[in-house]
């Protein structure tokens, strides 16, 4: 399946290029999608895209981009099928129930802690895709009445076997169209680092979320170790907020703060809970042309030395540090 995996990576590289030739001169120009910042730098390109820096809050993220309409192209004929098969073809799989039923006893277990009072819940997904995260919980939350729903631009027409209710729709057409409808939960897995416009997305989000409600965003780090360590060599890691025409916005503790801040609502968790950086360092080859690339790559090889004991410890410095891949954070709606 690894080996699957790979091939699909690689031909969804080969069609991201495909589509940058196709639609760059229709790309748009945006604002930080932090701060709002109107100014930034040039800092290096993925595959011809332009990573610019913002020039008040420091963050990174993709400038010129495509709009809506164009990611709208880009997951109906480059992005959505050839993983949707994948994910179906692993369904079965140990390693993919463990990952969806750890998710799910991830996010009851934060609704349990920061909702300990609530009998019933409404729980809505932005980004279901085939709607596999809301099927986990509804197998994991037993004592509490839930009602659950996902949207997606393009749910997957390829797997059916979910019982729980899936919409195709963009966050502003189902806010539109649900005449006030308030969630206690709302999930954002995957999805902010992919929007156009964040400030639009975060104002739908906010206006469809109770009071005390909460929101669970898992995003990438670009704070991550592998980043740190030089930006321009691991862009292409999986985990890479850049990631585009898809990833476009690259967050970290930092600017999620900021980005929280700026809609008013409370940080109840903000962690970096990866447990597969040093893998990811290790696999890692990034050239040996230049005294840094030589220094990272003696630092690599030095962890790869590491026992079994000296590896636990020396990842859970870096989630304690906050330099782990992957970013998991819970927003309230205090106010």
């Amino acid at each position: 399946m690894n080996k699957e995996r790979s091939k699909t990576y690689i031909a969804l590289n080969e069609k991201s290029l495909l589509f940058y030739k196709n639609y760059n001169n229709e790309f748009s120009y945006v604002n930080c999608p932090f701060c709002s910042n109107k100014t930034s730098k040039d800092c290096y390109e993925i595959d011809n895209y332009k990573v610019v820096q913002c020039n008040s809050c420091l963050s990174y993220f993709i400038n010129p981009r495509p709009a809506p309409d164009l990611v709208d192209i880009y997951f109906k004929e480059y992005y959505q099928d050839p993983f949707c098969e994948l994910r179906s073809n692993e369904r079965e799989t140990y390693d993919f129930k463990k990952r969806y039923i750890g998710q799910a006893n991830s996010i009851c277990g934060y609704i349990k802690s920061f909702l300990p009072e609530a009998k019933k819940l409404s729980i809505l997904d932005i980004g279901c895709s085939c709607g596999y995260t809301l099927q986990c919980i509804k197998e994991v939350i037993k004592d509490v009445e839930c009602e659950l729903i996902g949207i997606d631009l393009h749910i997957p027409k390829t797997d059916n076997t979910t019982d729980v209710r899936l919409i195709e729709t963009s966050i502003e057409n189902y806010l539109q169209a649900s005449d006030g409808q308030k969630f206690d939960v709302i999930l954002v897995i995957g999805v902010l680092e992919a929007m156009f416009d964040c400030c639009v997305f975060m104002k739908c989000v906010k206006k469809m979320l109770t009071k005390n409600g909460l929101i669970y965003i898992t995003t990438p780090n670009i704070n991550s170790i592998p980043m740190i360590l030089n930006p321009n060599k691991f862009y292409s890691i999986r985990a890479h907020s850049l990631n585009p025409p898809y990833g476009v916005n690259a967050f970290n503790p930092t600017n999620m703060t900021i980005f929280a801040r700026k809609y008013g609502l409370k940080i109840e968790k903000l962690s970096t809970p990866g447990k597969l950086d040093l893998e990811i360092l290790r696999k890692c080859k990034i050239g040996d042309n230049t005294a840094n690339e030589k220094l990272i790559n003696n630092f690599v090889n030095i962890i790869s030395k590491c026992s079994d004991k000296e590896s636990e410890l020396l990842q859970k410095l870096i989630n304690k540090l906050l330099i782990s891949s992957h970013m998991e954070v819970i927003l309230r709606n205090s106010g």
